[in-house]
């Protein structure tokens, strides 16, 4: 996994300068340039972002909401080489819908508590002796749309299995029905837009090959049109499974497994925002600025800590782990006096010594 740092980049030279140094080998003969990227990388992808987070990193995520959908990808970055690392480590509370607090949830387990999927269990009709197409309409429109993660299925193991690789998907509304054979047909939504998403069944005599698109929906009509892959009899009945929303204003999101989720489903555009802290790589594939020099002494520590990881010279290793952590101290010590700047919140200052909207005019 590395991005792209060259050693004329000031900062990378400087960065091989010190850790040569540390190392005592200082000729590109002794240990490469190539070598001394791929740890800096390594120590930047995976170090980094585990161990600190400057003030520096501190930054606003925006995110215009979609009509209809309540599921949204956290952001990430796509390293040269095709390694892909989260822009933010972390997302910090409050959260705002159009400068509105709302609630931010964490706990999955609360979540559902709070906000249960609850699922419309409908009979539809029986079977016409055919795989259809059937014309199906839910009764209560609109619905939850599935959605698709950033864990990367295996290439081939898609719709399009020449095609690129997608997200594993989740979906909220099925159509399922027994065939001729005695197995169950089952297919599932996966979304296109906002509005629309393709059905898409598994061959049940044939679990492992791709999925087939057998119909469409349309989330906000609720109309529906199947054909299944196998004969469904007259003897069999067609059910859908869909859950039903009331669109609105979202009060509350819920950050989980790396994905924003608004209840209520937002009902127009609606502005999303939230503190967040930059994954350093990050600032590598975009056009944001980074003081990344006054951190130079502490990539070269870090990385020349590593290489004397993997060499095995830990004598070396421990004399120099204080001026390690001296560094990142240092590092940190902007933070440390920035934060001690503000003071506890209580009910007598900070928190409600203001009148809202003051500074606007109101």
């Amino acid at each position: 996994m590395t991005f792209s740092v060259s050693p004329t980049q000031p900062m990378v030279s400087e960065v091989f300068l010190y850790v040569r140094r540390i190392l005592k080998q200082p000729n590109p003969q002794d240990i490469s340039d190539a070598t001394l990227a791929d740890y800096l990388n390594r120590f930047m992808v995976y170090d980094v972002p585990a161990r600190i987070q400057p003030f520096e990193y501190k930054t606003t995520y925006t995110l215009e909401l979609t009509p209809g959908v309540d599921q949204y990808n956290a952001p990430i970055t796509y390293l040269p080489g095709g390694a892909v690392v989260p822009t933010y480590n972390s997302y910090l509370t409050p959260a705002y819908i159009d400068g509105y607090q709302i609630v931010m949830q964490q706990s999955h387990d609360q979540w559902m508590k709070l906000f249960p999927n609850r699922v419309f269990n409908q009979y539809q009709q029986n079977g016409t002796a055919s795989a259809g197409p059937y014309t199906i309409p839910l009764y209560e429109p609109p619905v939850i749309q599935g959605h698709r993660d950033q864990n990367i299925q295996p290439a081939g193991n898609t719709i399009n299995p020449g095609g690129a690789q997608e997200g594993l998907l989740t979906s909220s509304v099925y159509v399922t029905a027994i065939d001729v054979n005695g197995n169950l047909n089952v297919a599932q939504d996966d979304p296109t837009s906002a509005t629309n998403g393709n059905l898409i069944q598994y061959d049940p005599l044939n679990p492992s090959n791709p999925p087939s698109i057998v119909g469409t929906v349309n989330y906000q009509t609720g109309a529906i049109t199947v054909t299944f892959l196998y004969v469904i009899p007259t003897t069999s009945a067609i059910n859908t499974q869909s859950i039903p929303y009331s669109a609105g204003r979202p009060q509350a999101v819920l950050f989980y497994d790396n994905t924003f989720t608004f209840r209520p489903v937002p009902s127009q555009p609606f502005l999303f925002q939230i503190d967040a802290y930059y994954n350093p790589a990050a600032f590598l594939s975009t056009t944001n600025a980074i003081p990344y020099r006054w951190m130079t002494e502490y990539l070269a520590r870090g990385t020349a800590r590593k290489i004397l990881q993997d060499y095995g010279d830990v004598e070396q290793m421990n004399l120099y782990e204080p001026f390690f952590r001296e560094q990142e101290n240092f590092v940190l010590r902007k933070t440390y006096r920035q934060n001690s700047n503000t003071r506890v919140a209580t009910i007598y200052q900070g928190q409600t010594s203001f009148t809202p909207g003051a500074y606007n005019g109101i």
